[in-house]
């Protein structure tokens, strides 16, 4: 839990915490009450959303945002929060079913001694 709150962040203060929730991946709830975000910090916020996959709570003035923009900050985590169960959901399914499923990127670091047989490993 992070709280910033009472630090007189503005929209621009808010827009640049809007660029590092983008990258962020562990935060998971965020208090920006009583500070002076408006519309322009507030969107930024929530199009932060759009990439962070973390943030499960966000805390913001209500009265100083209108009210389209408020609306979309629960709608998007969410969302999120669906695709993400989906996506689970049906790993175990093709699992259970020895069936592939499309799954995201990810990289893999095979490591250990010499001659251990990692390159025999990988490509099986």
């Amino acid at each position: 839990m992070h709280s910033l709150g009472y630090n007189k962040i503005g929209d621009d203060g808010a827009v640049g915490l809007g660029k590092g929730l983008g990258k962020n991946r562990s935060l998971t709830y965020l208090n920006l009450s009583d500070n002076n975000i408006g519309d322009v910090g507030a969107e930024a916020l929530v199009s932060a959303l759009e990439k962070n996959t973390s943030l499960e709570i966000i805390s913001l003035d209500e009265d100083k945002i209108s009210a389209g923009i408020l609306a979309r900050i629960p709608a998007r985590i969410e969302l999120r929060s669906n695709e993400s169960h989906h996506a689970g959901r049906a790993a175990v399914e093709a699992l259970k079913a020895n069936k592939k499923v499309r799954w995201g990127r990810a990289k893999l670091m095979v490591v250990g001694k010499g001659a251990a047989g990692k390159t025999s490993t990988i490509r099986t």
